[in-house]
């Protein structure tokens, strides 16, 4: 373990960071573990992409969840966190460069899910963590890449989308690369998802965006949920937003104990 911040519960939250090797051969990828101190293990485990603010930050511990504890709401309830440090994110930030190219941003898009499915590599190693109840959970671009996770990773039984949608507003025809297009990937998700977006998003406009990856996705009608909140973008500032969730994952992951 590592020493646990003072603005984390130690009555509820047991924290390890961990490293390992990435799989195109560069460096070690980094992933927080918040592992619960109560309940009985393996753990029902939420896997997070984060929101712009981590190619902005130095440390987790200064990004919203964290910082305002959300994180406390899984160990609370006896479920596990995973925070994994993707390519140009925190501890891994990169220096811009100087021409964005097709080239750099389909391997970009490949590093973040290699990075990912090491994470999920990792923790097939830990027995407090149960391989059968993985869920993702991505907030705004991390909501908006999820569809790509969700489809190529089979480990994921479970999908939280929060405040995301399709984005095309990058995809000028010199810039179009269809490994960051999620139109090519929704199709092929097929397992349960909640999205969770405002009406009034700007982001991710909900009858441009939001309601287009929604009739995408290729999770049967019962199994996918949309959800919609007054509210802009910032969906996560909401109370009401945590009980759906939390719903959503008693449904398809089981009730914890």
């Amino acid at each position: 373990g590592i020493f646990l911040p003072s603005l984390m519960n130690r009555e509820y939250t047991f924290l390890e960071k961990v490293s390992f090797n990435d799989a195109y051969g560069e460096e070690r990828v980094m992933a927080y573990l918040f592992i619960p101190r109560k309940g009985e293990p393996p753990f029902q485990t939420v896997i997070y992409f984060p929101g712009t603010g981590a190619w902005r930050l130095n440390s987790i511990f200064d990004y919203g969840t964290v910082k305002s504890r959300e994180v406390e709401l899984f160990t609370k309830n006896s479920r596990a966190f995973v925070f994994p440090i993707f390519k140009g994110t925190f501890e891994r930030r990169t220096k811009p460069i100087e021409k964005v190219t097709t080239q750099y941003l389909r391997d970009d898009m490949i590093r973040w899910y290699r990075d990912m499915a090491r994470c999920l590599d990792y923790l097939e190693t830990r027995p407090e963590f149960d391989k059968s109840k993985y869920a993702y959970e991505g907030l705004s671009e991390g909501a908006w890449v999820g569809p790509l996770f969700a489809a190529l990773d089979t480990r994921f039984k479970a999908a939280i989308f929060l405040s995301g949608g399709i984005w095309r507003g990058e995809y000028e025809p010199e810039r179009y690369v269809p490994e960051r297009d999620m139109i090519n990937f929704a199709p092929r998700v097929k397992i349960p998802v909640l999205m969770q977006d405002g009406k009034y998003g700007y982001q991710f406009p909900l009858e441009t965006s939001v309601k287009v990856l929604y009739n995408l996705l290729g999770t049967p009608e019962k199994d996918k949920h949309l959800l919609l909140y007054e509210t802009g973008h910032y969906v996560w500032l909401l109370n009401e937003y945590r009980k759906d969730m939390f719903d959503f994952l008693d449904e398809y992951l089981g009730q914890v104990k």
